[in-house]
């Protein structure tokens, strides 16, 4: 079936009428451009789509209805004689970005490599599209992001770099992190004395939110919620704010590895970049070292799940880290055989319905904990149905993974290689 649409008028009567339902595309013809669609049929399964003149094309069912989209890397080469102003832990002489306009990669390419501005406005940059879903490209950038060369923006590190998307893979990296989280050096009677000496807080609210046998879920909260309150004044979530003047008239440049400074400095896996006009460039460090979260105040659920889990625990309470696959984490702590909700960054408690009325569309929520590592999407979701139905794995599949996935826990083995990939993720 073939469709040709020539241009018409916008006043055009009963044409110009049969076109304004399709928007943009009724726009495109009145300005005289000429589109053609065509859809061949190929055989039961198969459906072939065209537009022209866009430089996108699906071949197949599956491509048509997830896109197999190019996307475009910008390249520089740095020239030999650049190559002493390269910062240390630096490697190599190529840089990337994806996701970024030039400009953008410029500005990367100034703050990466140290060199003058008009050394980088004299560097050629080169773009070509790629298709992350070839291995060998993914490789190449994964290769990058190792030598501290490559930009990631508007580009998840799951998309563009992970070598295993899978549910599997994706679950035993958080048992790799939960590992790590469990090692940290600051922890119990320490980490408590921390916390009744803690700025802003005082010794009244430290000693009411600890743990006590004797209450009753809704006693916990009242006791939690002066501690969590604090927290999240002392501890604000942070959007993108220069860390210099205050403002939030910054520009995200994107993501890139931390440099071997934040690295030392609190296991920092990732660094987001800003741009600041009056100020320049932000470095917005993911530290995962607890101490260093503590004292630079900046942080998002990443971090501070993790903290406060750390607290709670300190508080005498048994917690597990909550890890929604979507975008966030959180905590619960076990009160009287039930495990309530603890989100530090909303302060909020027992409050699990909270996601829904932010329009979250659950597939999977675990928690894992110090023995146990568990689905509890039902308790978060108005529809495990409907949870289900946005799975990529079936309820006997989901349970042979939670099975593998606590037989690793068990083993308590951490892969550092996982680890620094994870670090790079989560958050």
């Amino acid at each position: 079936l073939s469709l040709a649409v020539r241009p018409v008028a916008a006043s055009a009567g009963f044409a110009g009428r049969l076109m304004r339902p399709f928007g943009s595309l009724a726009r495109a013809c009145s300005r005289g451009w000429r589109f053609v669609l065509r859809m061949v049929g190929r055989g039961p399964g198969e459906v072939g789509f065209s537009n022209l003149p866009s430089v996108v094309t699906w071949n197949n069912r599956p491509e048509f209805m997830q896109g197999r989209k190019k996307h475009l890397l910008l390249e520089a080469e740095l020239p030999y004689r650049c190559q002493a102003a390269l910062p240390e832990g630096t490697g190599g002489q190529r840089y990337a970005c994806l996701g970024a306009n030039e400009t953008e990669f410029r500005m990367f390419l100034a703050h990466a490599s140290n060199l003058s501005t008009a050394a980088v406005a004299a560097l050629e940059v080169t773009d070509r599209c790629v298709d992350l879903r070839d291995e060998g490209v993914r490789l190449e950038l994964r290769q990058l992001w190792g030598n501290r060369t490559l930009l990631l923006k508007d580009v998840s590190f799951k998309q563009a770099l992970a070598p295993d998307k899978s549910m599997a893979a994706e679950l035993k990296g958080y048992i790799t992190r939960m590992r790590d989280v469990l090692a940290d050096p600051f922890q119990g009677p320490e980490l408590r004395e921390w916390l009744e000496q803690a700025e802003g807080l005082g010794l009244e609210k430290a000693t009411a939110c600890l743990f006590d046998a004797t209450r009753d879920v809704v006693q916990t909260r009242e006791g939690l919620l002066p501690m969590l309150h604090w927290f999240r004044e002392r501890y604000p979530y942070y959007n993108q704010k220069c860390f210099e003047c205050g403002t939030d008239a910054t520009c995200r440049l994107g993501c890139t590895m931390a440099s071997r400074q934040e690295v030392q400095r609190g296991k920092a896996g990732r660094t987001e970049l800003f741009f600041c006009p009056s100020c320049g460039i932000t470095r917005f460090a993911r530290y995962t070292d607890l101490r260093t979260v503590l004292e630079e105040k900046r942080g998002r659920c990443g971090e501070y799940s993790v903290a406060m889990f750390h607290l709670l625990e300190a508080a005498g309470y048994t917690v597990r880290w909550v890890v929604d696959w979507k975008d966030h984490v959180w905590d619960e702590v076990l009160v009287q055989g039930e495990w309530v909700h603890i989100d530090p960054c909303e302060a909020a408690v027992n409050d699990k319905r909270m996601y829904v009325g932010w329009g979250k569309q659950h597939t999977y929520v675990v928690a894992l904990g110090r023995t146990e590592v568990e689905d509890v999407t039902e308790a978060y979701t108005d529809s495990l149905d409907a949870a289900r139905k946005r799975r990529d794995l079936s309820d006997h599949d989901l349970a042979e993974v939670l099975r593998a996935a606590s037989t690793d826990w068990a083993s308590g083995n951490i892969d550092a290689g996982l680890l620094d990939e994870w670090n790079a993720r989560v958050g």
